[in-house]
């Protein structure tokens, strides 16, 4: 989602929430399911009005990133305050609000978030790492070195030209170990002429 369409989103839905949390507080008594509807209505606010301040900071600490990214991670920040805002509401309603619980609580959703962020850090380091696997092994393809195999074929060539070139051998062979009897000529096969034959003879 585009970066401008989700902050319009979120203060639209900021905004109903703050009117209906305001009417339910006028209109209704604090009672058990009235009050846990303020609750939620209190978190959807805050999250929503939080979110825009959110975006703005994560673009300024980290104007590289995919501003999609960020938008993802404006609104799980704005989550998270919303979540703390309808914790210190619950507290305060049955007087429990004191430094330890509310320190207690940062600390949870500060450690819920570092544990998300560390993550999707490693998720885009795998994806990253995998695509420039990919596109290296494109650019370089492996070499065959099966039997059938250029490099056997190449290996089987100069063990022939080898043999070819030994003392031992006789007639010469082709790149191949081929014989090369069939386009090239000996002395001993070449024929020898009428003529000759007869001049050979008054002699």
């Amino acid at each position: 989602m585009k970066p401008r369409i989700a902050i319009l989103i979120s203060v639209l839905v900021a905004m109903a929430a703050w009117v209906g949390l305001a009417g339910l507080v006028r209109q209704f008594q604090p009672t058990p399911p009235f009050l846990a509807a303020a609750l939620a209505l209190v978190a959807i606010a805050v999250s929503g009005t939080t979110m825009p301040f959110w975006y703005l900071l994560q673009r300024r600490l980290a104007p590289k990133r995919n501003p999609k990214t960020l938008v993802g991670v404006a609104l799980r920040e704005g989550v998270w305050t919303g979540l703390f805002a309808a914790a210190l509401l619950f507290l305060r309603v049955n007087d429990l609000l004191n430094g330890v619980l509310v320190l207690v609580v940062v600390v949870v959703l500060f450690l819920l978030e570092t544990f998300l962020q560390q993550r999707g850090a490693a998720r885009l380091a795998d994806s990253a790492g995998s695509a420039n696997r990919i596109s290296t092994d494109r650019s370089h393809p492996a070499r065959s070195s099966a039997p059938g195999g250029s490099m056997a074929r190449t290996t089987a060539r100069r063990d022939a030209h080898r043999r070819s070139n030994a003392p031992g051998s006789t007639a010469p062979k082709k790149a191949g170990g081929k014989p090369a009897t069939a386009y090239q000529r000996t002395d001993k096969s070449r024929p020898v002429t009428k003529g000759r034959q007869k001049g050979d003879g008054n002699k």
